[in-house]
């Protein structure tokens, strides 16, 4: 497979992933992203291997907005139960209360 179509196929699979939420998907594509550009910069780019290139960026930067998007998204759910917390244990609390023999 030629450097054009392995970038194509990455930025694909990459996407694909983005857009199911596949977050280990994405870190595993990240790093075979990493390296194939590695690997690649060994020699000149064609002109249509830079198009391929330039898609996998933009695969690449939607990825990255999205998983900035799902953190912070996270953060704010983890914030949430961080300032439930008290009322979660009191009710704990409360329940293992009624359940002691008198």
């Amino acid at each position: 497979m030629d450097r054009q179509q392995q970038l194509s196929r990455l930025a694909q699979r990459l996407a694909r992933a983005t857009a199911d939420g596949d977050w280990r998907a994405v870190a595993a594509l990240d790093r075979e992203a990493a390296e194939l550009l590695h690997a690649a910069a060994q020699r000149p780019w064609l002109p249509q291997e830079h198009a391929a290139l330039d898609a996998l960026r933009r695969a690449h930067a939607a990825a990255r907005e999205q998983c900035e998007r799902e953190a912070a998204r996270l953060d704010g759910l983890l914030a949430q139960m961080r300032s439930r917390r008290d009322g979660w244990m009191a009710y704990a609390m409360s329940d293992e209360l009624d359940e002691v023999p008198t």
